[in-house]
C-alpha cells in the first residue's frame, strides 16, 4: 500500500513539475531567454509527467507545443507506450 501512495505523489510531482516546466517554456522567448529544449519537456513526459504536459499544452496555454508536427508524434508516441505498459502491468 506504501508503495501506491508513493507512485501517486511521484505523479502528481512531476505533474506539477511538467505543467510549470512547459509554462515556462512558453513564457521564455516573451522575456527574451531561451526555449527549454524539446528533448527535456518529451523527458518529463516519458516519466511520468503526460497529464500535466498535455494540461499545459491544450489547457492552461492553448496550443503551445501542438503546432509541431514531429513533437505531437513522440508525444502521443510515449504516452502510447505508458498506455501499453499500464495494460500490461495489470495483466
Amino acid at each position: 500500500m506504501i508503495t501506491f501512495y508513493i507512485i501517486l505523489g511521484w505523479l502528481g510531482a512531476i505533474n506539477l513539475i511538467t505543467c510549470i516546466v512547459y509554462r515556462v517554456d512558453k513564457a521564455a522567448p516573451q522575456a527574451g531567454r531561451w526555449r527549454i529544449p524539446e528533448a527535456i519537456l518529451l523527458l518529463l513526459e516519458a516519466i511520468g509527467g503526460t497529464i500535466g504536459a498535455w494540461f499545459a499544452m491544450w489547457i492552461l496555454r492553448p496550443r503551445h507545443k501542438t503546432q509541431s508536427g514531429g513533437f505531437l508524434f513522440r508525444f502521443f508516441g510515449i504516452f502510447a507506450l505508458q498506455i501499453a505498459g499500464i495494460v500490461v502491468f495489470f495483466l
